[in-house]
């Protein structure tokens, strides 16, 4: 017998140790239903087993696609799983759904509570035992779990229905949070992309279809490559360390790679973009830092205004994804620039608080996440 080490007051009782085939659980497959069966204007509302990957969580509020295929459908508190994937982690995901005859697609395992488990729970205990459900996985490319072997996933749970169904509500109220702090997130980046197409110049035009202020001077037209300079790198460092007092920087950017005290390392700099493999980052640098890929540039702005010039890279950066890679690309293109500097200025201003804002969403979000995670670990054994 063993309790979580958080619980709702009311509870006391310690929980019951079971496998999964012990409860009067039916275990079904879903039928058919491709990609190209998902269909806008289909009547059957369906879920599709890659979006149990992409699109739902633990907790099922609206269906997504439609069909006009579908022999197997959904009952009230089933939980639904994946069942192959290319990796194994993706396996370890299960989501309940509260709607009735949903059409589910092949691939997804079906468990059918009918009494003594709440599906929430079951979908929020499924997916905090990553280690427990990795263990059944079978296969070597691609990997599977069957119905079988989720009838040996052996779980800890309260017998009070209650308390598996307050737990299960309490997990859902986060992630409703969670949901809109990442619709708020969202939002914001579609604003900033659509000033981003307001402020700056379109291709072909002659000034942007917004001025800030009561600015109205011309915009000149200039050469990305122009605006900035390479800063050569002459080695990098490919094992970051995590014992020393320089960071390392990789692919990405961020979270920063480790720490190390090695030298060749690279001093302050005013005013560094890092481009690399599909990422454009404004750097401000505290302390030297080091490179730890070669697929990184550093460049290093000619004007102060940086922020102005960072959201200008961004707007102009080639859209197609093989050449996001490619500086060479990136510092042919034209672009146009205001002669009046406090212009750029108000321009990279404006940026900076979206930026900042989104910055601030973003930390939220992770916090939330956070949050989540240990209380999965503390409120299920």
């Amino acid at each position: 017998m063993k309790s979580p080490k958080i619980r709702f007051k009311e509870f006391q009782n310690d929980w019951n140790s079971r496998i999964l085939g012990d409860f009067n659980i039916e275990m079904l497959k879903g039928s058919g239903i491709s990609k190209n069966d998902l269909n806008n204007n289909g009547k059957n509302p369906c879920i599709h087993y890659g979006e149990l990957f992409t699109y739902y969580k633990e907790f099922i509020t609206e269906i997504k696609s439609k069909t006009n295929n579908g022999s197997v459908f959904s009952k009230i508190n089933d939980v639904l799983m994946p069942t192959s994937d290319v990796t194994p982690n993706g396996l370890a995901k299960a989501s309940c759904i509260k709607f009735d005859n949903v059409a589910l697609s092949g691939d997804i395992l079906i468990l059918r509570c009918k009494d003594k488990i709440d599906g929430v729970f079951l979908a929020y205990i499924i997916r905090s035992n990553k280690k427990k459900i990795l263990e059944l996985v079978s296969g070597t490319t691609v990997y599977h779990i069957y119905a079988k072997d989720m009838k040996n996933f052996n779980l800890y749970y309260p017998n009070d229905i209650k308390e598996q169904e307050k737990i299960g509500e309490f997990f859902r109220k986060i992630d409703g949070i969670l949901d809109l702090e990442n619709s708020r997130f969202k939002k914001l980046e579609n604003f900033k992309k659509t000033m981003l197409d307001k402020l700056f110049v379109k291709d072909g035009a002659d000034e942007p279809q917004i001025r800030l202020g009561s600015f109205k001077g011309e915009w000149t037209s200039r050469i990305l490559g122009d605006i900035c300079e390479i800063i050569p790198i002459n080695s990098y460092l490919t094992t970051p360390k995590n014992n020393g007092k320089y960071p390392v920087i990789q692919q990405g950017f961020e979270p920063i790679a480790g720490y190390s005290s090695q030298k060749n390392y690279f001093k302050n700099f005013d005013n560094v973009l890092l481009f690399g493999d599909h990422t454009l980052s404004l750097y401000k640098p505290k302390t030297p830092f080091f490179i730890a890929s070669d697929g990184i540039k550093i460049l290093k702005l000619k004007n102060k205004n940086s922020y102005f010039f960072k959201n200008l890279f961004l707007y102009k950066m080639p859209k197609s994804e093989g050449y996001k890679r490619h500086f060479s690309i990136l510092k042919e293109i034209e672009t146009r620039i205001p002669n009046d500097i406090k212009e750029q200025e108000a321009i990279g201003e404006f940026f900076r608080k979206i930026d900042g804002i989104l910055e601030f969403s973003q930390k939220k979000i992770t916090k939330l996440e956070n949050i989540k995670k240990y209380l999965l670990n503390k409120m299920f054994v």
